[in-house]
């Protein structure tokens, strides 16, 4: 049966140990040591939006056609109000000089049967004076037909006004849409903004000796990021923080503490 012999070098490991120490000592080497938590990103970019203007011009441009199809409708109306007026006087006009005609028709019959005269002065005189009337209308057809092609080109009109308005409202709604999205943007960068403030009272408050009661930074973080969805567009990055060290500015903020306690000179 062979004999194995192992040999027991100065530093007291065999061979093998010695070789299972140096394969450790590269894997060592090539592997980065676990890096701390990773801040989060003190700067955030601003999310690509459209622009407001397009449909602030487009709201614009409605608004003006609106205005024009409703001055288009009030000059037609008023135009519709003349018309009619001329057309149901002329038919009053043509109904009363009927009773004239007839009643003075009447009169005269009456006169007949009664072998009298008739003064039908004041009755002639009423029907001249309304035949008059009815003359300066000239032709009453003539008219009659533009007053009807006013009421077809008022119904129009206020189609169109009706349509003007739905597209007023979808070119006012869209505006409000975008304006929103860029206000939104802006806070959300402004809240952002805050690390800057509530990483120094986080460190403040991480400070030894601090009193645990007063501490409300981490509360008001973990409030924001228990409290507030991760998709509500209002959502600030550094509410993802889940610990303390990973707050954006945080190291940097307890560095600076640091260094100012270690300066104080009684002034501040």
């Amino acid at each position: 049966m062979p004999v194995t012999t192992t040999i027991i070098s100065a530093d007291g490991l065999t061979e093998a140990e010695r070789m299972n120490r140096a394969q450790r000592d590269m894997s060592h080497a090539m592997v980065r040591s676990a890096p701390p938590i990773n801040e989060r990103a003190t700067e955030i970019e601003r999310r690509p939006l459209k622009s407001s203007r397009p449909a602030a011009a487009l709201v614009k441009q409605v608004r003006t056609s609106l205005a024009n199809a409703l001055a288009k409708e009030a000059s037609l109306k008023e135009k519709q109000a003349r018309l009619g007026a001329d057309t149901d006087r002329h038919s009053l006009l043509v109904i009363r000089h009927a009773k004239l005609a007839a009643r003075i028709q009447n009169e005269e019959a009456k006169a007949i049967l009664d072998g009298t005269s008739a003064d039908l002065t004041e009755l002639r005189a009423k029907l001249e004076a309304v035949a008059d009337e009815l003359a300066g209308f000239g032709n009453i057809d003539a008219i009659g037909r533009a007053k009807a092609m006013v009421d077809s080109e008022v119904q129009t009109t206020a189609a169109q006004i009706t349509k003007l308005r739905k597209e007023l409202d979808l070119a006012e709604q869209a505006w409000v849409v975008l304006r929103h999205a860029q206000l939104t943007e802006d806070f959300r960068h402004d809240l952002h903004g805050l690390h800057r403030k509530l990483a120094v009272i986080l460190a403040l408050e991480e400070s030894s000796g601090f009193p645990s009661h007063k501490a409300n930074a981490w509360k008001f973080i973990e409030g924001v990021r228990i409290g507030v969805p991760y998709v509500n567009a209002l959502f600030p990055d550094w509410a993802s923080s889940v610990e303390r060290k990973a707050f954006p500015r945080f190291a940097d903020a307890k560095a600076q503490i640091r260094a100012k306690l270690d300066t104080l000179d009684g002034d501040e």
